[in-house]
């Protein structure tokens, strides 16, 4: 909401009041356009680590994990300040796969990781 606009208490002829108030919409209506637009969130890139053949899948596009930074930066054009979300599928190896991953996406120049690991059942690894 925009704040309101002091009275003006200067003696005007009828026209130049109506003239004045017409302003004084206008002005506090370019105000309330001119005012910075509050930031967009924009959602995560979301990247899977399958636990085989070095395969991720990224937004639903299987690709080998070794290009993964590559294509992000330069086929797909995500900025290297976007936020990542790294998952891996259920293997103690799909870890160090996602790792390696990790390794990849910061040396293309993303550094937002967010990596979500996996719960496995009570008792088992």
């Amino acid at each position: 909401m925009c704040p309101p606009v002091p009275p003006i208490s200067i003696r005007m002829r009828e026209g130049t009041v109506k003239r004045a108030l017409w302003l004084a919409i206008l002005l506090n209506a370019v105000g309330a356009c001119t005012r910075p637009l509050p930031a967009v969130e924009v959602t995560p890139v979301t990247v899977q680590v399958l636990e085989t053949d070095d395969q991720c899948v990224v937004d639903g596009q299987s690709m080998r994990c070794e290009q993964i930074g590559v294509s992000l930066r330069d086929s797909m054009h995500i900025p290297t300040d976007r936020r990542i979300s790294l998952s891996m599928q259920g293997t103690p190896f799909s870890t160090a796969q996602a790792r390696h991953v990790q390794d990849i996406l910061r040396a293309a120049g993303y550094a937002h990781l967010i990596t979500v690991g996996f719960l496995s059942e009570p008792g088992k690894p």
